[in-house]
């Protein structure tokens, strides 16, 4: 993984890490994600699309006053494209991915409307933990021109923001043991620190093929779908340390 997508993660991860509230964390995501020109963001559970009393599954609330009123004066949610692409999917997505043409009626009005209030671009980062119904984090703002490189970065910092939320919440256990190797995490620190599955055979003189494994069993371990994940979620849980 590219150091600098590394040292990113790492550096947004730090500011998260020492909230010491809900409203903390939210405050450190924004921040984080005002670098790539996202104004507003939400940490939420997504419940049945039916389900009247939606509002209590939000975390962390930080759009505008105006959009929210107006999302739920109009019952927006019950319609809302990127709340049923968040339930089905499990990795991030920009709004603009979204095909528009299959779209019911109601669906392209949420869309339409949130651009009225100068969300042009937005980012989903759904998330499916074990015991959990599904959630999301998704963030907004005016036009957003990003590199491909920056989507692993947003997601793995929205992912340890919503976990720390939860701990924060008491949704779950504070302390978690450790469940990686000592070789494990000795990998895990060698890609924090920006290195590839072949530099790190290299420095551990070992084959590729055994670092690919390792890695391959540190995603199962900690329940991630790629390296920027791993990272985060070894940050977390103190696998390894920035």
């Amino acid at each position: 993984m590219n150091e600098c997508v590394i040292s990113e993660i790492n550096h947004a991860i730090s500011r998260i890490e020492r909230a010491k509230s809900s409203k903390a964390v939210l405050g450190g995501l924004r921040r984080c994600l005002a670098e790539y020109g996202f104004s507003q963001c939400l940490i939420t559970g997504l419940p049945a699309p039916d389900d009247q009393h939606w509002h209590r599954q939000i975390l962390c609330d930080g759009w505008s006053e105006e959009w929210h009123a107006r999302y739920s004066e109009q019952g927006h949610y019950f319609h809302d494209p990127c709340a049923g692409e968040s339930r089905r999917t499990g990795g991030a997505f920009f709004w603009s991915e979204l095909e528009r043409e299959h779209m019911a009626p109601r669906g392209l009005l949420v869309m339409e409307e949130a651009r009225e209030f100068g969300m042009n671009e937005g980012v989903c980062v759904p998330i499916h933990a074990r015991h959990f119904g599904p959630a999301v984090v998704t963030a907004a703002g005016e036009f957003v021109g990003l590199p491909s490189t920056t989507l692993p970065i947003i997601e793995a910092v929205c992912r340890y923001a919503y976990r720390k939320v939860c701990v924060l919440e008491e949704l779950v256990r504070h302390e978690q043991r450790p469940v990686l190797t000592p070789r494990e995490r000795e990998i895990l620190q060698w890609i924090s620190a920006g290195k590839g599955a072949e530099d790190i055979a290299c420095i551990l003189n070992i084959s590729r093929y055994t670092v690919e494994t390792h890695l391959r069993n540190i995603r199962e371990k900690l329940d991630v779908i790629n390296a920027a994940h791993a990272v985060a979620e070894g940050l977390r849980r103190h696998e390894i340390q920035i």
